[in-house]
């Protein structure tokens, strides 16, 4: 069986830092995405992380040489060479975090997995910074008016 080699990235000379220059905390996810979605358009991954680029089959049936008639299991080289990538991407992302974050995520299973996690956990902590609560607004920049029956 031919090696689906072509079929997925795998580029290890990549210097990961050359492109995401921080490390993600829970401050600066902000910054943080857009390098990180920069590198892993440039090597061609996006579809492992949105969902395009789906995991096949780790095994599939063939023909067994044999016997005309029967057919056994073996292991899905496109499988292995998928696994081999998103690793290798799932290694990137790990790469870049504090270690803050990546107790959260190291137990993941794939780089779209840790991908989603990463936003659900920091999309929800930016949240209430940019948009800020009612008490955070100063009062004493308001101009006081006085309301008469006649301009009211």
């Amino acid at each position: 069986m031919a090696s689906s080699l072509q079929k997925y990235p795998y580029p290890l000379e990549v210097n990961v830092g050359n492109f995401v220059s921080v490390k993600l905390s829970q401050a600066n996810y902000s910054v943080w995405k857009p390098l990180m979605l920069c590198l892993i358009e440039t090597c061609g991954f996006v579809g492992f992380i949105d969902g395009d680029i789906s995991a096949p089959p780790e095994r599939i049936t063939v023909q067994d040489d044999s016997s005309a008639n029967d057919t056994k299991e073996i292991k899905n080289q496109d499988y292995e060479d998928w696994k081999k990538s998103d690793a290798l991407l799932r290694g990137w992302i790990l790469g870049t975090l504090s270690e803050d974050l990546l107790q959260y995520v190291v137990d993941m299973k794939t780089a779209k997995d840790t991908w989603i996690a990463l936003q659900k956990i920091l999309s929800e902590e930016e949240a209430p910074t940019r948009y800020p609560y009612p008490s955070d607004v100063n009062v004493g920049n308001f101009v006081p008016v006085k309301l008469s029956q006649t301009n009211y």
